[in-house]
């Protein structure tokens, strides 16, 4: 009897025990998923904010581009117009941005547009030394069609122009006619104006 008894306090002592730590183990998992929670909500929070600052320092970037107030249409590159990159560079962007005729709002991505021509007169220049259809691979934006500005603001519209230089690229310049069109006060569109750039194919670097 002494020894059943026994048995049954030991029984009732480890059914204690194991009560107290499932009771434990469920507390630290809710605590845990709390937690968890909370760090996902305030991660998602601070991408959110860090996204909206990027945006807002963009456009503040874009917009100070625009130094005169009938400007039209800003390439984001120094006075001479150079966009140097080395060979073996994968992707690269030119930002461009223009604004509407009438400083009317941006409802969508096809209102501004923009179009890419190679200047193929100097035989010096890409196009005579790797070929026109090696010059065109060089840009991963289409020429010689509209494409459209995806990002806008206001009166304002951006987007960036993709470059890519395969490694072994012979050393080379090419001129870039730009043509912008406002499309947003009816379908045919009206031109901005144009401006270029100069594509200038470097040698890889070694660093």
């Amino acid at each position: 009897m002494v020894i059943r008894r026994k048995i049954d306090l030991k029984n009732k002592k480890a059914a204690f025990e194991m009560s107290v730590s499932t009771v434990i183990i469920i507390v630290l998992a809710v605590s845990m998923l709390i937690v968890g929670l909370a760090f996902i909500g305030n991660l998602r929070k601070f991408s959110l904010d860090t996204i909206d600052n990027l945006q807002r320092k963009t456009m503040d970037e874009v917009n100070r581009l625009f130094t005169d107030e009938n400007q039209k249409i800003v390439i984001y590159l120094g006075e001479d117009k150079i966009a140097p990159i080395s060979a073996g560079t994968d992707n690269k962007g030119i930002l461009i941005a223009a604004k509407t005729e009438a400083g009317s709002k941006v409802n969508n991505r096809t209102e501004l547009q923009f179009k890419l021509e190679l200047d193929e007169t100097p035989k010096t220049n890409c196009v005579g030394i790797l070929g026109k259809a090696q010059a065109t691979r060089l840009f991963k934006t289409p020429l010689n069609q509209w494409n459209n500005m995806n990002r806008f603001s206001g009166d304002t519209a951006w987007d960036t122009i993709e470059l890519t230089v395969p490694e072994g690229t012979t050393l080379c310049t090419q001129k870039v006619f730009v043509q912008i069109i406002d499309r947003s006060v009816d379908t045919q569109g009206v031109i901005l104006g144009g401006d270029y750039f100069i594509l200038e194919v470097k040698r890889k670097s070694i660093f």
